[in-house]
Parts: C-alpha cells; structure tokens; sequence
C-alpha cells in the first residue's frame, strides 16, 4: 500500500496508472474515496495527467491518517499495483497555511480564511495571467507579477482559465514582450483556429497549475473564471461531450487547491452567448464534483439576481454614476452574501492603452474602490497595462511616471488591517456626518469617508457622547494624523489635513479628556 506525507490545506497529488486502455483516455471515468481517521469523507474526481497517469489532487482538511481507494467505471481497466490503495498521513497546517476562503461564519456578508482569520478582499484584474509562461514554461514572468501584486496588498487575483484576443482596438504595446494575445498554446487540441476538442492540451494545465501554486503561495486567492464570451475563444458546442470534459477537467483539476473561487463564466449573460439556464446547469455540476466546496460565483448580476440559491458570492459588473447608492443597495439586498463589484467601469491609465473604461485617472478609479468598500462590498482593481492581453508583468522597470499606482491599494489593504473589515455596517441616510460615507464598528467607533470636494463634514453626536476622539488617514500616502480627541457637539464640524483628496476619518466616541477647541 502507497504512503505518502502531507500537512492540512497542502496539495498532494495521489497518482494510478491504468492499463488495458486504448480509447481517448480523457474518457476514463474515475474518483478516489478519501476517509480520515475520524471518519471525514472525501469523493475526487480522477483526471488525466498525461503518460497514462491519472490523478486525485487531494487537499487534507484535518491532521491524522486518511486512507483512499481509487474506483473506475469503465470494464475492462485495471490500475497498477500500489496507486489502487495508498493512506496520507497528515500534520499540522504549515505557519502561513489559512485554508480555503469562506464565507464568515459571524457574518455571512463577510469573507474569512478557513483558519479563523478575517479576509479584507481586495482584487486585481488579470484575464491573460494563464498565458504568461507557455514560451517557457518556467512561471518567471507570471511570479514577477504577483510578487508585486502581493506588496501591494491584493490578495485576490480574477483570471481566465483562457483568453484568446479582446474585441477593440489599441495598438500600444502590440508585437512588444508584453502582448500575450492569440496564444500559441490553449486549453484543447489543435489551436483555436483549428481546433481538436477530442482531447485536452496536458501542457496548458500544466502551466495554469504553476500559476495557481504560485498565487497560493503568495496567499491570494485565485478566480477562476472558466469561461469567458468576448474574447475570441472558440469554445466547442455548449453542453456537447467536448464541453462538458472541458468543464468537468477544470474541476477535477483545480479543486485540490486552497486558494480556488470558482466562476462560471465572466459576463456571463452580458453577450447573448449563452442562456441561464447553462450556466445554472455548469453551476449544479460544480456543486456535485468539487468535493472541497469552493466558494461559487458568476461574473453577472443578471445571473446572481435569477439564481442567488446557486452562488455563494454575488458578483456585478457597475459603472454606474451613483456607484455608491447601487453598492449599498446590493449591501442590503444580500444580508447572507458577500458582494463584490468586479468591474465598476475603473480602468487606471498606462503606458498601453487599451480599454479605458469610463474612469482611468489614478485617484478617479482610487475613489470608486472606496467607494465600492465604504458601501460594504469587495472591489476589484484594473490597470490597463495588466487586465487584459498586454500584461506588462515588470511595471517597475517602467519610468516612474509611468507605473501603476500599486501604492494606493496597499494603504488601502493597510487600513482595513487596522480596522477590521468584518466588524464594519455602512450607514446610509447621513445619520451620523453631513456629508461623505460612514461605517460604524461593533464598539460604536466611525470610518467616515470625505469626499475630495468637501472643505469639512459635520458630525451628529448622539447627547450620552461627552468627547470624540478623531484621527485622519490619507488614502494617496498612507499617512496618518495623531487622534485629537474634541469636546462633544451636537453638530460637530471637523476638517482633514489636506485638502482637494478623500481622507478617511476615523471617530471614537469615549469619555472626557484632555479637549481642543471644535474647528471652524
């Protein structure tokens, strides 16, 4: 019987080999049957790696023994000796290890990891990170990327399984080592002009496997987005055999990893490519063969509006003006789902332009981010020179008036790890300030955020309140301003320290101390 060794959240590929096959191996149906010590149990799919290996990927979820057994469908195959039967012998999740994310267990609106610990979900645009590497193999370009990514406090990567080419123009950065459209490797056989959909192209997976490792141990969350309509990809026949070992291999593959949301498709309903009755269908498939129960969503409102039941997080796509008013509304609409604006139309210039979107000034697209947060949801950043097929995976090498404004989303991460994220309610109505946005604590403390045109926001300070302590922080730098604590106003006016930028307030009410006199 195979042994093998492993720690709780890793990945452990346990491997057959079968004989007696002489058909297209893609369609040898098979799982393994996992069981702890304690009893916990497991059922994963089998899926072909090539060289006549078939894999489990197995992620333990507790310590102690986990014995398998692998199981096929087809007469007439056996498997090889040892890969038949084996046991796992799990330790200890490693220091860094968190687990799969998770929707809060204190609030269901909220993300947290599976250790315990509150995730700040803060997402990057990337549709082509896939494709980065098929020239080499090597993951250099793709770990250059989300070594930046990871300094500068994403922790949550959305990505195309594939993407072949966008619909509009933009010459700037064709035919440099940043352009990564019509890539000369794809997920089927043949090419994307002529395609093989009879079996699946191993070294393509092979690759998206190095990318998905690569952000797991960068601690980011991977979105897949398995399908994706508008991007020139030649899919086979929806719901054909083709599709669905296509569909079916995805799973099979990547549920063996912690870092995985899955999402069915990108726009999924925006073209007209596809009903919802399809994406419902490949919805309840992901619910019968992940055996991890990954977090499930689908790039359309559309979708999550007539299914809610069959996602776990809801996902949108608004540009809208009054972007804050439609964030709280989907805040409230969903008390048991987190929300995550993916695309709110803020597309942050670059030296390749490509889609600018509605907004492309730094602080612009910085402003719809928080926006999108001071109303209780997740967002998602776009550079032009990363979201789609030019993907300029070095920006430091740029000249410095030329690179992406990362900075601005580190400060952001920083100071939602001061302030706890999870712990946080929006008020709307101008219940507690006269202008700007407010989120209140569990201990009554306030997150105000003031816009860039005001010169002061006046506070309404309930009667008990005798003093408040304020303090300020710059969304651009990072600063922060020592607390001055104020005698206590029913209409208290206060003032950031700088002017003409948002700045964010962040108000105790508490008891007496030593007072400064209200501003002007």
């Amino acid at each position: 019987m195979n042994e093998q060794r492993s720690r709780i959240w890793e990945t452990i590929d346990v491997e057959s080999r079968i004989t007696g096959w002489e058909g297209n191996p893609f369609d040898v149906q098979g799982f393994a049957d996992f069981t702890s010590v304690s009893g916990s149990e497991l059922r994963l799919p089998l899926f072909y790696a090539g060289n006549s290996r078939w894999i489990a990927r197995f992620m333990p979820t507790e310590t102690g023994t986990w014995s398998y057994r692998i199981h096929l469908g087809d007469s007439g195959v056996s498997i090889e000796g040892a890969g038949a039967a084996g046991t796992v012998i799990v330790e200890d999740a490693s220091p860094e290890a968190k687990g799969r994310l998770r929707r809060a267990d204190a609030n269901p609106r909220r993300l947290e990891w599976e250790n315990g610990d509150e995730c700040f979900l803060l997402g990057f645009e990337c549709d082509w990170l896939a494709t980065l590497d098929l020239d080499v193999r090597t993951g250099a370009k793709a770990r250059t990327l989300i070594k930046s990514v990871k300094e500068n406090g994403f922790n949550h990567v959305v990505m195309n399984v594939y993407a072949h080419e966008v619909p509009w123009g933009g010459v700037l950065g064709r035919n440099s080592r940043y352009d990564f459209s019509t890539p000369k490797s794809w997920p089927f056989g043949g090419d994307n002009d002529h395609p093989d959909y009879d079996t699946l192209n191993i070294a393509y997976f092979d690759n998206l496997d190095n990318v998905v490792v690569a952000l797991r141990e960068a601690g980011i969350v991977c979105h897949l987005m398995i399908y994706v309509w508008n991007k020139a990809v030649n899919w086979p026949e929806q719901n054909s055999p083709a599709d669905n070992q296509f569909f079916e291999y995805v799973i099979a593959r990547y549920q063996g990893y912690s870092n995985i949301m899955w999402d069915v498709s990108k726009e999924a309903l925006t073209y007209g490519y596809c009903s919802p009755q399809y994406i419902a269908g490949k919805c309840r498939r992901v619910r019968e063969l992940d055996a991890y129960n990954h977090l499930l969503t689908v790039h359309d409102r559309e979708f999550c509006e007539q299914y809610p039941e069959l996602v776990d997080v809801i996902s949108v796509q608004d540009w809208g003006t009054e972007l804050y008013s439609r964030m709280t509304s989907l805040y409230e609409q969903y008390p048991d789902k987190p929300v995550v604006n993916i695309e709110h139309g803020g597309y942050e210039e670059s030296p390749f332009l490509m889609a600018p979107g509605d907004y492309q000034d730094p602080v612009a697209c910085l402003e719809r981010n928080y926006l999108c947060v001071f109303a209780g949801v997740y967002s998602t950043y776009y550079w032009q020179g990363c979201s789609w097929n030019i993907v300029c995976y070095e920006p430091e090498v740029l000249p410095a008036e030329k690179r992406p404004r990362f900075e601005y989303y580190r400060h952001l991460q920083e100071l939602f790890s001061t302030n706890n994220f999870g712990t946080l309610t929006p008020l709307t109505g101008g219940r507690v300030s006269s202008s700007g946005h407010a989120m209140q604590a569990a201990d009554g403390s306030l997150l105000i955020l003031k816009p860039k045109e005001s010169y002061r926001i006046h506070l309404r300070i309930p009667k008990e309140i005798s003093s408040i302590q304020v303090s300020w922080f710059n969304p651009l730098t990072g600063e922060t301003v020592p607390p001055v604590v104020f005698a206590a106003e029913g209409f208290l006016a206060i003032r950031a320290p700088w002017e003409g930028s948002i700045s964010v307030a962040r108000v105790e009410l508490r008891p007496s101390a030593v007072l400064s006199p209200a501003q002007d």
